[in-house]
């Protein structure tokens, strides 16, 4: 991609906190999605959740695209070109971010194998009286593998791993007023063969307390002592994935014709102690009714979400719209942003009976219509 020209140069601090998966669907529902993910994105949310998927799903795309920004089409027109210096110029002061995702894979009870790719840019301004503008890019690619398992009757315990190998593009770099006015092409193209390959292991744990509500408390670790990148090309590594601790719960409420999902998490709990506590909390319900509508609502990082979706048996869209903080407390600093995500899913039952199951890997339980179980 042309704009990898931004990556390279030594990671700067930056009062964003950046996920390294996310999801349409969860996003709608404040990203509050560990004790809640049931399909092949337990890979990169809680491998625990591998355990809840029913049958055999091959996951032959699944597209997502997000922007910050309504005018898309001129973002990507002006980001392809090849005069990066210029680029950067034409963008110093406003806020862009632009992220990207794909994935294939196959997943079944208790196992799922996906291909990645994870792409986001942003950039910003940091206090105007003195210029100094803050630009991060990470494309990953790579492959991840995860098992999970029930440990106890009636799953009331759930554990699981995800093992990925992980190809980084990227990272953070600061360009202060000194640098912006003497900025060249030449300084950002000699920077771009920076990349390098890592491994890493999350490990994750459902506990579930029978009953109407099954109320369901969540700890997932990811990237276990933390993911480095050996470097590959260029000359600075790429910034490595911390440690990042999560605890989670939710409740499952049927009510026979919706199903409905609360579910709350305190997320990157090993960051940096100057972090607000504000910005590591996630909650959000989701709303399943027979037929294959979802709505979701939720607050991320103190700000709103909104999310629908819809399921129509081997096809899923997902949009989403969710704020992030850009600064130190929630309520400082918003990015609005928007995310749509497109799924198809060719599912078999355990009698190999193409589409005879549900598009989505629940095992939730309630109301179910053909082809359709509520997540």
């Amino acid at each position: 991609m042309a704009v990898l020209f931004l990556i390279l140069g030594p990671q700067a601090v930056a009062s964003e906190i950046y996920e390294n998966w996310i999801s349409a669907r969860a996003l709608g529902m404040g990203n509050a999605f560990s004790s809640v993910a049931d399909d092949y994105n337990a890979l990169f949310y809680n491998p625990a959740g591998l355990d809840k998927i029913h049958g055999l799903h091959l996951t032959l795309l699944t597209p997502q695209i997000g922007t910050d920004a309504l005018n898309v089409a001129q973002i990507y027109n002006d980001m392809t070109g090849s005069n990066y210096a210029t680029i950067i110029h034409n963008y110093f002061g406003q806020l862009v971010w632009v992220g990207f995702s794909d994935a294939l894979g196959y997943s079944m009870h208790d196992f799922a194998l996906a291909g990645f790719d994870n792409f986001n840019l942003s950039f910003n301004l940091h206090n105007p009286a003195y210029p100094n503008v803050t630009m991060r890019l990470t494309d990953d690619y790579g492959i991840a593998g995860g098992f999970g398992t029930s440990l106890l009757p009636n799953d009331a315990l759930r554990m699981g791993f995800t093992v990925k190998r992980v190809t980084r593009y990227g990272g953070s770099v600061p360009f202060g007023p000194s640098t912006l006015a003497t900025l060249s092409n030449s300084q950002l193209t000699g920077l771009i063969n920076n990349y390098g390959t890592g491994y890493g292991l999350d490990a994750g744990m459902l506990l579930t307390v029978p009953g109407t509500s099954q109320f369901t408390l969540a700890a997932v670790w990811q990237n276990i002592g933390q993911t480095n990148f050996t470097l590959v090309g260029g000359s600075t590594p790429p910034p490595p994935m911390d440690d990042d601790p999560t605890l989670g719960f939710s409740l499952l409420l049927d009510a026979k014709v919706v199903t409905v999902r609360p579910s709350f998490d305190f997320a990157h709990i090993n960051l940096d102690q100057s972090e607000q506590l504000g910005k590591l909390m996630h909650l959000g319900v989701e709303l399943n009714f027979i037929g294959g509508l979802s709505v979701r609502a939720g607050l991320n990082q103190g700000y709103y979400t909104a999310g629908v979706g819809i399921d129509l048996k081997y096809i899923r869209i997902d949009v989403a719209s969710y704020g992030v903080e850009l600064d130190t407390y929630p309520g400082q600093l918003e990015d609005r942003r928007y995310i749509l995500q497109f799924t198809m899913d060719l599912n078999f039952d355990p009698s190999f009976d193409l589409f005879g199951g549900s598009a989505n890997g629940s095992g939730t339980g309630g109301a179910v219509s053909r082809g359709f179980q509520r997540r």
